[in-house]
């Protein structure tokens, strides 16, 4: 059956130094799976931006191939967001062909403004939209109709059919499980039409369809109420939450199903009980009786829904980020308790599996990841700046980017965890994303202040003191003055900038994380221990307050995460190498790296996209070091899911 896809790729026959000018004002061509289907036939895309930056890239990676080597350099893809081309230099409209592509075209049975805000928000839903247009005939529909359309067909929210409270709470457990979002004018005309029930006159429809964390506190609070009409005491009070009586039926089928893998996942928190044992049946999954036990089991539940959803070579990069976090809990909990052999042995097995899964998903994705858009969040390291950049041009006025350096998903869980203990007046809402590859701080971190892929600084992608002037440099892009843009390394002068009414984008290096991982001798057991205490010394918490009383919107970031590693011993490359990592070999000649690999011959000869012309890399095999053989290592420069996925958190008020 012919998808949306299909009716767009049928546009894109490629031929070698094929040149084509395509606008693109929905960025179709920047959704996964049709990036994956360009580049299986051989075409790049190239996004026109930044001018400068463009015609570098242009030059030195196309222009001349097709100069040397006509008909078998690559074929490309020049897009513009604009809705047309005109606004492209002139020798490319003279040499390309030229294309416009637009979601009008794919779904004309709906309103355009109403589609196109949709697919901005979640593009990962677009298949659900045109399965549902599929038998669509008939005049175009209005915005409300089509808001109804997407409301109904998409998200399973069509109001008609939503009668009570618990109707509501089934089907925004599912979107939020999913990470659905929903567009601005999708809420607010759900939120409208629902204030019309009478059912839903006391309920905070517009919060909880727009802020997850806020509905999965309601249904915490109205979980731990329901613990209590089953007998059970509460080992504490917990949250407080406006709606205290029991409303939600968590013996209904589709609430129960879903609020189980909540728990599981760790988006809703169990509540700790008083009981020599745990609750028999699915509520033990919400329920904490014994610290000790409960995590021993809790750990092999995680480590058999981890095997039952690993992803796939044709998986989407979301799926690697669902399953990320999911992996890092395994991990705190596999470090932080004594188990018995076989639970050992399998955490052991599914994490070399996970790392073989994952190396091979990089090797055929990875590059097409810097294409995806950058909204809603940012996907790669390098994304980040022009995130914080929409938002200010959305209205916001202050944005602060705390980077801590070499902070992993587990070890970002602990210092979460620590966090618990302590009265915040603030709250951090989830995700993460995908360090700019390989994972060392020179290439990692430049790429996050810079906003750009290390092709773009490929003077200083080897060296940690220009991260103050790509961020300066990038912001003054944005249209600020000089003085509305700061960048600290520690909190020393934090007070200076806080008080400086006129600075309206600050980056904050914090090093402790990345400190503490390279002087670990005692493996993770050890840095997460030191993490913790680092957390409860309330330091950061600190510093995140003073932000947001300042009144800034800040955001926590890290550059690469780490992973425990054994060594295997050093090349024996002398002058030959670029770049010395435990993790990660730089070379600038194919010899050199071939003689490199001959004292390591399971090592990876493989160098990421987006790296400055004539770098190759060598990554370290499995959970391997280039290191003394034996020895036991913290370290990061790999391609370990650990390494490679990091948090990304927004912090907010309460």
């Amino acid at each position: 059956m012919t998808s949306w896809r299909d009716n767009l790729l049928v546009r894109f026959q490629a031929s070698p130094g094929e040149l084509i000018l395509a606008a693109d004002p929905d960025a179709l061509l920047r959704e996964e799976q049709i990036l994956a289907a360009l580049g299986a036939r051989g075409y790049d895309v190239l996004t026109f931006d930044d001018p400068t930056a463009f015609r570098y890239a242009y030059e030195s990676r196309y222009r001349e191939r097709w100069r040397v080597t006509p008909g078998v350099a690559a074929a490309l893809i020049v897009r513009t967001d604009r809705p047309d081309v005109r606004s492209l230099p002139f020798d490319l409209l003279t040499d390309g062909r030229h294309l416009t592509l637009s979601l009008h075209d794919l779904m004309p049975c709906l309103s355009y403004p109403v589609v196109r805000d949709f697919f901005r928000a979640a593009p990962e839903l677009l298949d659900r939209l045109a399965e549902a247009c599929r038998d669509g005939q008939g005049p175009r529909l209005g915005d409300n109709r089509s808001l109804a359309f997407i409301a109904g067909h998409v998200y399973n929210l069509d109001p008609d059919a939503l009668n009570d409270l618990n109707d509501l709470v089934e089907r925004l457990l599912h979107v939020h499980y999913h990470g659905w979002n929903l567009s601005d004018r999708l809420r607010s005309w759900l939120a409208g039409e629902l204030d019309k029930k009478p059912a839903f006159g006391e309920v905070p429809v517009a919060r909880w369809l727009a802020d997850r964390r806020s509905f999965f506190e309601f249904v915490e609070s109205q979980w731990r109420t329901y613990l209590r009409g089953q007998g059970l005491t509460l080992a504490d009070a917990g949250p407080v939450y406006d709606v205290r009586p029991l409303v939600v039926d968590f013996e209904r089928l589709g609430i129960r199903s879903t609020v189980g893998i909540l728990f599981l996942e760790s988006k809703l928190h169990p509540a700790p009980i008083i009981a020599e044992r745990p609750p028999a049946g699915w509520t033990a999954l919400g329920a904490i009786a014994d610290t000790e036990a409960y995590r021993q089991g809790r750990l092999e539940q995680l480590l058999g829904h981890i095997t039952d959803r690993l992803p796939d070579q044709d998986a989407g990069h979301r799926d690697w980020l669902d399953v990320a976090p999911i992996w890092a809990e395994a991990t705190v909990l596999r470090h932080s308790a004594s188990l018995q052999p076989p639970l050992a042995e399998r955490f052991a097995q599914l994490r070399a599996r996970l790392a073989e899964i994952f190396v091979a998903w990089l090797k055929t994705h990875y590059n097409a990841l810097h294409s995806l858009p950058f909204l809603p969040s940012p996907v790669v390291g390098h994304q980040v700046a022009h995130t914080l950049a929409a938002r200010t041009r959305e209205g916001t006025e202050r944005v602060a980017l705390l980077v801590l350096d070499g902070l992993s998903l587990d070890g970002w869980q602990v210092l979460r965890d620590a966090w618990q203990s302590k009265t915040l007046t603030w709250r951090c809402e989830e995700s993460a994303l995908f360090a700019c590859l390989p994972t060392i701080t020179p290439i990692a971190r430049q790429a996050i202040f810079a906003g750009q892929l290390p092709l773009y600084f490929a003077d200083t992608w080897n060296r940690t003191d220009a991260d103050e002037r790509r961020w300066r440099r990038f912001w003054g892009e944005q249209g600020l003055f000089p003085s509305a843009v700061c960048w600290l390394r520690g909190t020393q002068n934090l007070e200076a900038t806080l008080t400086d009414v006129r600075v309206r984008a600050l980056g904050l290096v914090i090093n402790a994380v990345d400190d503490m991982l390279h002087g670990t001798v005692g493996g993770l057991e050890e840095l997460h221990q030191r993490v913790r205490l680092w957390a409860e010394r309330g330091e950061l918490a600190e510093v995140i307050g003073r932000l947001l009383r300042a009144g800034f919107d800040v955001w926590l970031a890290s550059d690469h995460g780490s992973t425990a590693a054994h060594g295997i011993g050093r090349p024996r490359e002398g002058v030959l190498v670029e770049g010395r990592g435990t993790r990660v070999r730089f070379y600038t000649d194919p010899v050199f790296l071939e003689r490199g690999r001959g004292d390591v011959p399971d090592a990876l000869a493989w160098t990421p996209g987006g790296l400055p012309a004539g770098i190759l890399t060598l990554f370290a095999p499995g959970d391997a070091a280039f290191a003394n053989q034996g020895e036991q290592i913290i370290t990061h420069g790999g391609l370990s899911l650990e390494e490679v996925v990091v948090p990304w958190i927004h912090v907010t008020m309460q």
